[in-house]
């Protein structure tokens, strides 16, 4: 492999790895966020 090609493959990698991991994030996010309303409902 090219330097060049694998510099691409790593930093694609690494985009798409901070993609998943803001998905990952914002379904905690949201996990928190039901968690919450439940408490709030249960009062």
């Amino acid at each position: 492999m090219k330097k060049e090609n694998l510099a691409d493959v790593l930093w694609k990698t690494l985009v798409m790895g901070e993609i998943i991991s803001d998905e990952n994030k914002k379904k905690e996010v949201s996990n928190i966020e039901l968690q919450i309303m439940d408490k709030k409902n249960d009062c």
